[in-house]
């Protein structure tokens, strides 16, 4: 929720994530702006940047199966644990499968709900999906 950080407009190729949060000026700014540009976005933007003149390919990241999810749980949490040693938060299927059955491939959605059931735990155990 945070205010987005400010375009680097003197740059030749801008890398921007979370378009979706620029207000409506600041992407029509963009789109006329001409530069090449590589956004992530949970909006679809291809239609304006069309109409402004651009050539858009559009790379549609989908398909979060409970084995890719449970890969990139497992590794993040395995960066943040204090100590290699240290048992982690655990993730039965069904667990998996309730996060992708509400949140879909919204990973961010899915670690921020995630936030808060760590901040429950009082030690490493089966992290335990309820909505």
């Amino acid at each position: 929720d945070d205010p987005h950080p400010p375009i680097p407009w003197e740059q030749p190729v801008l890398f921007l994530d979370e378009t979706q949060r620029l207000s409506f000026f600041a992407r029509r700014r963009l789109w006329r702006s001409k530069k090449t540009l590589i956004i992530a976005t949970h909006a679809e933007h291809s239609k304006a940047i069309r109409r402004a003149g651009m050539r858009c390919e559009v790379v549609r990241l989908e398909g979060l199966t409970r084995q890719k999810l449970r890969a990139v749980l497992e590794q993040r949490l395995e960066w943040a644990t204090r100590s290699p040693e240290a048992p982690i938060p655990w993730f039965e299927d069904e667990d998996l499968d309730a996060l992708i059955a509400h949140l879909g491939d919204d990973l961010r959605a899915i670690e921020r709900h995630l936030y808060d059931v760590f901040q429950l735990m009082k030690t490493p155990e089966r992290a335990r999906i309820i909505f």
